[in-house]
């Protein structure tokens, strides 16, 4: 009886850590990656996020006034304003934002 409860037990923390494990996966699987053209401190960058898709103009509004590592001299720049974000395999739309693109590591 006492092991029957156990193995009843253990079943049941399996079968709970397998829908948490799901459920994690699921809410991941709208994840996305974007790149932004940013106006910092340091002048204008590409800077590159993950988000969730339903997320993108929150974080897109967020942006602002954080840090953005400057990759040029390894310092650290503030973000001014957020000219476009776009995902990672599409263009901008600016034509300022595609030249730096192009130039970009990713």
């Amino acid at each position: 009886m006492n092991m029957n409860r156990q193995l009843l037990c253990l079943a049941a923390m399996s079968m709970a850590i397998s829908g948490f494990a799901l459920a994690a996966q699921d809410s991941n699987s709208n994840q996305k990656d974007y790149k932004c053209y940013l106006d910092t401190t340091s002048g204008y960058q590409i800077a590159f996020y993950e988000w969730q898709e339903k997320q993108i103009q929150l974080r897109m509004a967020m942006l602002p006034a954080n840090k953005v590592p400057n990759i040029g001299t390894g310092e650290s720049a503030y973000i001014k304003d957020v000219e476009e974000c776009v995902e990672i395999d599409e263009s901008f739309t600016l034509g300022a934002a595609q030249k730096l693109d192009e130039i970009t590591l990713k």
